[in-house]
């Protein structure tokens, strides 16, 4: 039952906040709560999201890349 519990949560985390989303949070410098009020979500799930994409490590090795 928890491995279901979980899968709703990657899902809803997903849907609410999009993978782009995340890394146009952590390019733009966004700060979490700004992020949250916009997306109607807590600061928790915001922090979350940026953690499970990895937008702020994929952000700075764009920024190297250029």
């Amino acid at each position: 039952m928890k491995d279901i519990e979980d899968e709703a949560t990657r899902l809803a985390g997903a849907l609410l906040v999009p993978e782009p989303a995340t890394i146009e949070i952590v390019r733009k410098g966004i700060s979490i709560s700004a992020a949250a009020d916009h997306f109607v979500v807590s600061g928790q799930m915001i922090q979350w999201r940026i953690n499970m994409t990895g937008a702020r490590q994929r952000v700075l090795w764009a920024q190297r890349s250029r």
